[in-house]
């Protein structure tokens, strides 16, 4: 997870003004940087809404001034460039109001966060973290994350990305997360919420040998994902006890245990400027964590030549292989018309 790789946490002095806390907070988010280049897109929209607007405002006075019998024609086309132009001015007027909107709120998440005693991050690398949900998307970054190491590590902050298959080209999609630091790394399980109203923007996907089912009305809830031959390791660690504590404490959010980190993943993504925020982190670290961290310090992995460690087959899940799932239909559409080709003789 990294305790302060996530970034370096804004100092107090930059919240003074908005310019100030940009200064400070860009220095460490080369994503957002990039990301919120507004400058490519506003010499684009500027060069457009001269060019459409001129020509549309020459055909409107050519229009006006003209006794032709096709004037109305011309006069809405001129209408038309013109509606062009000052369309690309308003996405630009969108667009820088949209990233001041974010900036606000950053600013606001920091304010939290620096008075509640958290350490906070603008931008954290997802590199830097151990869960599923943080190899989503063509790009994403880790967004207003805020920690504390006591009395053990827990952290909070919104994933940031561009969905493979989102709603737009440039639409971005945010998913909450908490953090939770465990006694001693467990293997790699990964609870999936059931019945939940809004899809997941981001997919996670395992091979159904890993699936393994669970007891009672708990299958209502979750769907269990581990590796394979650790089942009964499971278990020991998911107890009826546990269970309903995920029920009880994070429901329709998915779970996933990674080496010594406990990740929680919200429906939707965290109001980080409301205090409130850290209250919900605090919450799941006191009572889901709590009974994890109960359960594991308890768990040895029999298979491993050292107390407290994982053998390799344990520590990760196998994901679906995505090249199969991309192959797959243009594949079996190849052979099927192949397949009629040979039944009409056209082979012979």
């Amino acid at each position: 997870m990294g305790t302060d790789a996530v970034g370096r946490a804004v100092s107090g002095h930059g919240l003074a003004s908005m310019r100030e806390f940009r200064r400070h907070a860009r220095r460490d988010a080369p994503r957002v940087r990039k990301a919120e280049r507004v400058w490519p897109f506003a010499v684009v929209a500027v060069v457009f809404f001269v060019l459409f607007g001129t020509i549309g405002a020459f055909v409107i006075a050519l229009a006006l001034d003209s006794g032709a019998p096709d004037r109305r024609e011309v006069f809405l086309s001129g209408v038309a460039m013109l509606l062009i132009g000052t369309a690309f001015l308003g996405l630009l007027v969108s667009t820088i109001v949209t990233v001041a909107r974010r900036w606000r709120r950053r600013r606001a998440a920091a304010a939290v966060a620096l008075a509640h005693g958290w350490h906070y991050a603008l931008e954290g690398d997802p590199q830097n973290y151990t869960g599923a949900l943080f190899r989503a998307g063509m790009r994403g970054w880790v967004e207003n994350s805020m920690h504390v190491h006591d009395p053990r590590y827990v952290e909070l902050g919104n994933y940031a990305f561009q969905a493979e298959q989102g709603r737009s080209f440039t639409s971005l999609d945010e998913v909450g997360f908490v953090a939770v630091q465990l006694d001693r790394p467990l293997p790699h399980m990964y609870l999936q919420a059931q019945g939940r109203t809004k899809p997941r923007p981001y997919a996670v996907g395992f091979q159904r040998g890993q699936r393994m089912d669970l007891e009672g009305d708990f299958p209502r809830y979750f769907r269990l994902f581990v590796p394979e031959g650790y089942g009964q390791d499971t278990l020991f660690v998911f107890t009826p006890d546990l269970m309903q504590a995920f029920v009880d404490h994070v429901p329709g959010c998915d779970v996933e245990i990674v080496d010594d980190t406990m990740w929680v993943y919200l429906p939707g993504p965290l109001d980080v400027t409301d205090p409130s925020a850290l209250l919900i982190a605090v919450y799941i670290a006191e009572t889901a964590g709590a009974h994890l961290v109960a359960r594991g310090s308890r768990y040895t992995d029999d298979r491993a030549a050292e107390p407290g460690r994982i053998e390799p087959e344990g520590r990760r899940l196998t994901g679906v292989n995505r090249w199969a799932l991309i192959l797959a239909p243009p594949a079996a559409t190849l052979l099927g018309v192949l397949a009629v080709g040979v039944a009409q003789g056209l082979f012979a």
